[in-house]
């Protein structure tokens, strides 16, 4: 039987969800700056693995379509995230349809991997002792 997708009766319409999972170095974070270069479309990217070379080679092609963040902690995270939220929206009130904008995290390994540290640095036996769970 083939996927059938009814967009009129989604309740979360006009949005997509992937996760595109692969070897390092085959090319995933080249097809999301695809989505600038050759499509035209609109990203706002979370990066954890400082895979954006390509960007640094070539800024005027990606230049006011894509927002990358480099956070460094659950903190920056949530402070990136609130204002990645913010671009989208502003990009709507513009007249961009939000199917035209993707959100993107790369590379999810990453981010596990700084959470985990960060998560480790709670004494569980007294949480309040260095109290980083506001970032939480």
């Amino acid at each position: 039987m083939a996927f059938k997708k009814k967009f009129s009766e989604d309740p979360l319409r006009n949005r997509a969800y992937m996760l595109i999972h692969s070897e390092p170095k085959v090319g995933k974070t080249h097809m999301v700056l695809d989505l600038v270069r050759t499509h035209g479309q609109y990203v706002v990217m979370f990066s954890f693995d400082e895979g954006t070379f390509e960007v640094r080679k070539d800024p005027d092609t990606y230049e006011g379509k894509l927002a990358i963040a480099t956070p460094t902690s659950l903190r920056g995270l949530r402070d990136d995230m609130h204002e990645g939220a913010m671009l989208i929206e502003r990009l709507v009130k513009s007249g961009i349809p939000r199917w035209n904008i993707w959100a993107v995290i790369d590379t999810a390994t990453h981010l596990q991997s700084r959470l985990m540290v960060e998560a480790r640095q709670i004494n569980v036996k007294n949480p309040d002792a260095r109290d980083i769970r506001r970032d939480f």
